[in-house]
């Protein structure tokens, strides 16, 4: 029983130490800037269009599609995903691949 206990007190220190570094992690923000969206993927093989998330999470909404080749704003850098906004306003996540231009 107190053997169970500890166990449990112990995978309860861990998750709450991962959330809090997760929630911790570094962003960058970068200010605007027009980048171009390359429709290939980190095999080579050509996405057009390229889906853009709501959330830059698994099982996301799709919010908007981009086509390659098309000019976006790229506004900030969260791991693997960038914000970016479409010339129609609409903002969402891409995953940095398919950025062409200066890197965040």
């Amino acid at each position: 029983m107190r053997r169970t206990v500890i166990i449990i007190a112990v995978i309860a220190v861990l998750g709450i130490t991962f959330a809090v570094a997760y929630a911790l992690r570094p962003t960058r923000t970068v200010t605007a800037q027009m980048v171009t969206i390359n429709g290939t993927d980190e095999t080579g093989a050509l996405i057009d269009p390229v889906n853009v998330w709501a959330t830059y999470q698994p099982r996301g909404r799709v919010v908007a599609h981009v086509r390659n080749g098309e000019q976006v704003a790229m506004l900030k850098r969260e791991g693997d995903g960038v914000l970016i906004q479409t010339r129609d306003g609409t903002q969402g996540w891409v995953t940095y691949w398919f950025i062409v231009g200066q890197k965040p």
